[in-house]
């Protein structure tokens, strides 16, 4: 197998600009640069991780958990996060919570058995557990970077939306339409992000002079399309169904739309429904979905780039809170014809 020393000696270098090359160094002159890399490419050479992780004490992984790894909007998450640390030879190890506190404990702890240079971390609800869980992870030496959202307080670097106000937007939309009859389908009640889409909605339309009765407020077990199409056939076979649906995801809200197409309720003309997320099945579904919109791989990048920010200064680094501001994107399912509006 080619060593560093086969790849100098056929470059006409120095091992250690070989070295440099490698690790991405700017002090490697242009010339000697292509030389190193040609020379690399006519050897073979394959770098030797598990070397350089027994010099250095850390892994080139980084572990990213999430809620589920199946689920479209983590999937645009993780494309965002590799895209910036595989260019900087980084591999990333993902594993699915569930929402599960023991296995967001167990994740943790096993990123930082294998040693990894940091860990990016979904979650929908931070508890004090899960603060002193990410205290000890940092406090083991590793980067943490929480997507979280904008009104969690993490002692740690967060990426995030601004639910409470892509909950207004909602409200906003569905008012403008005049409507009347309003509803709210979310997922799991103890979810924060849920909380926030919720109470911005729920005061929106307050502030509008409008209300949502109780009843008409579903908290699903999980945010699947599944439960959103029980939670739409509960609320289209009541005694007043609802005019306007928001529903605090897509899958949700692509579950609510099947269960109106079931009920024959046409949307819009009875039934608007809007998603949040705007993952890439929401334009494409059969009524495409109004949906509030996140810079999901954005969001991914970010956080790339904030622990590698981390993992490169050390103990001297300071938190930064990034939060993106939402956006409504009108479709057919509340507009009708008027549809592909994005508004602020």
């Amino acid at each position: 197998m080619p060593t560093i020393g086969d790849v100098a000696r056929i470059a006409g270098v120095s091992p250690m600009t070989v070295s440099n090359v490698l690790n991405g160094r700017a002090t490697v002159t242009a010339a000697n640069r292509r030389k190193v890399e040609e020379a690399i490419q006519s050897t073979g050479y394959v770098r030797n991780a598990s070397a350089r992780a027994l010099k250095s004490g850390r892994s080139q992984v980084v572990g990213l958990a999430v809620l589920e790894a199946v689920s479209p909007f983590y999937g645009e998450l993780t494309a965002g996060v590799e895209g910036v640390l595989e260019d900087e030879g980084i591999t990333v190890f993902m594993a699915s919570t569930h929402n599960s506190a023991e296995r967001e404990d167990s994740t943790l702890r096993r990123f930082a058995e294998l040693r990894s240079l940091g860990v990016i971390l979904a979650s929908t609800r931070f508890t004090p557990a899960l603060h002193a869980n990410i205290a000890r992870t940092r406090a083991s030496g590793l980067a943490v970077v929480a997507i979280a959202n904008a009104q969690d307080d993490l002692d740690a670097c967060t990426v995030g939306g601004h639910d409470t106000r892509g909950g207004t937007l909602v409200a906003e939309h569905l008012s403008a339409l005049g409507r009347d009859r309003f509803a709210y389908v979310g997922g799991p009640g103890e979810a924060a992000v849920y909380q926030h889409r919720k109470s911005g909605y729920v005061d929106g339309l307050r502030a509008a002079g409008h209300e949502v009765r109780p009843e008409k407020i579903l908290d699903c077990a999980q945010d699947t399309i599944a439960q959103g199409i029980e939670a739409g056939q509960r609320l289209l076979d009541s005694p007043t169904p609802p005019s306007a649906v928001f529903c605090a995801n897509d899958l949700l809200a692509l579950g609510v739309l099947q269960a109106a197409t079931t009920r024959r309720v046409r949307v819009p003309d009875d039934l608007a429904v809007v998603g949040y997320d705007d993952i890439p099945f929401a334009a494409g579904a059969a009524v495409p979905l109004t949906s509030v919109r996140q810079p999901i791989r954005e969001m991914g990048e970010v956080a790339a780039k904030l622990l590698l920010a981390e993992i490169e200064t050390g103990p001297a680094h300071e938190h930064t809170h990034q939060v993106f501001e939402p956006a409504l994107v009108a479709r057919t399912s509340t507009m009708g014809a008027h549809a592909d509006r994005p508004t602020a």
